[in-house]
């Protein structure tokens, strides 16, 4: 079960996916030249030369923050680019780009980012709150 929802979800597997370092010990023996400080990734999020196989979230090599939200857009260009490869269309390109940033550091206390702005204290706070709720949200009505 998930959450409060008392809903019920059916699986083949389930992969933890949540800690400090990415874990890319499932790529030893010939997988391995594929590792460079993460999965080596194309413009795309492939692996090069396997085009059949896509790449998302903090295991990529992509640098850029490792958050949730560009996990996220991983994950929708890697969506689009599997049904654009069953369908024989064009391929997307995903582009990293600097996002704001809303950090928690606790009850009271955030820090938002962006390019050269920053801001702490409680309105960040109330911030970040208010986007884990409507988060939330929307995950509980999916």
């Amino acid at each position: 079960m998930i959450g409060e929802s008392s809903r019920e979800y059916s699986y083949d597997a389930v992969f933890f996916t949540v800690g400090i370092t990415p874990n890319v010990d499932f790529m030893t023996g010939n997988m391995s030249k594929f590792v460079s400080k993460g999965i080596v990734v194309n413009e795309y999020l492939q692996i090069p030369q396997m085009e059949n196989v896509f790449v998302a979230g903090d295991v990529s090599n992509m640098i850029e923050e490792k958050t949730a939200q560009n996990a996220e857009y991983h994950g929708k260009v890697v969506a689009y680019n599997v049904l654009a490869l069953i369908n024989n269309r064009e391929l997307k390109k995903y582009v990293s780009k600097k996002r704001l940033m809303v950090i928690s550091l606790g009850k009271y206390c955030g820090i938002i980012e962006y390019k050269n702005f920053v801001l702490t204290g409680w309105i960040p706070a109330l911030f970040k709150w208010m986007i884990e709720k409507m988060v939330m949200r929307a995950f509980s009505k999916a």
